[in-house]
């Protein structure tokens, strides 16, 4: 009797000793697993993580292939209208050939363009900022604004240089600070008339070079000034939808290259063919580009 209670005892406490390492074993089994899933779940996110990155870089690239592609393909094919507005850089004064900049764009539509292109050309010289607001309104104008695909602007120079003229006696730094703001809110009103008439035109603002050195060299300021225009100018852009900031100081900054005319301050022949070449580089980068600097 007392070996049958004894032996159920032992058989009693064996199965339970073995029921408890066969839980333990499976805890440590399922720790393990559990650490092996934590493991191929992380390789599996960086693996994803990489192939998003990589698929994003393939979007990216595919994107900007598009853009560029697009660019092309309308300005071959596509009805191109050309609205150019604002001062003397886009009249074209100083270059012997005539046509300044916009020579170096019609020339390349008429050997690319498949199918008929426009340039209105309503540079004017002098022209500053308040003056190409109050011509905008004019019907040609608006008009070719209403229709056109891209529009030229180049402004700020002949703001400059009213300055320079008013203060000549006694020219500071501070006389162009002040008028900074004045000239940012004009250029503003310019793209926001653009758009009012156009929601769709894509607008190049091209920046400015400097012109005054050889009148007012011994004013070294006005290099800061020049780039404080084009800051604006930048900055006006930037706050755009379908425009672009077009960089030239930088094609003058070799002044043995003799790119300006005999009046030293706009650009001869070879001074417009480079703004012309600098231009059509940004048009056929395509629409999708909002910025450029120097």
């Amino acid at each position: 009797m007392k070996k049958g209670i004894f032996l159920s005892l032992f058989i009693l406490i064996l199965i339970t000793f073995t029921m408890s390492f066969l839980v333990i074993s499976d805890d440590n089994s399922n720790t393990n697993g559990e650490r092996i899933l934590s493991n191929n779940k992380e390789e599996t996110t960086s693996q994803k993580e990489t192939s998003d990155k990589e698929n994003a870089k393939e979007k990216i690239t595919d994107a900007v292939t598009e853009v560029v592609e697009h660019a092309k393909i309308f300005i071959e094919n596509g009805n191109l209208h050309i609205t150019a507005i604002g001062d003397s850089l886009t009249q074209g004064l100083g270059d012997e050939s005539g046509g300044g900049y916009l020579k170096v764009i019609e020339n390349y539509l008429s050997e690319n363009a498949q199918t008929d292109y426009t340039i209105d050309n309503f540079g004017k010289v002098g022209n500053r900022s308040d003056q190409l607001l109050e011509r905008m309104n004019q019907k040609e104008i608006t008009d070719s604004i209403k229709k056109a695909d891209v529009v030229f602007i180049t402004i700020g120079a002949n703001d400059i240089m009213k300055i320079t003229k008013e203060n000549i006696l006694s020219l500071s730094y501070d006389d162009f600070t002040v008028e900074q703001k004045a000239y940012q809110d004009r250029l503003t009103r310019i793209f926001r008339n653009i758009r009012e008439k156009n929601p769709y035109a894509h607008i190049y603002l091209i920046g400015l070079y400097n012109p005054f050195e050889e009148y007012f060299g011994d004013i070294p300021e006005l290099e800061r000034i020049i780039d404080d225009w084009n800051w604006i100018g930048q900055m006006v852009v930037k706050a755009q939808q379908g425009a672009t900031f077009v960089p030239i100081k930088n094609l003058f900054q070799d002044k043995s290259k003799q790119l300006l005319s005999e009046d030293n301050f706009h650009p001869n022949e070879k001074g417009y063919q480079l703004i012309g070449e600098q231009v059509l580089d940004y048009l056929l980068k395509g629409f999708g580009q909002t910025e450029g600097e120097e």
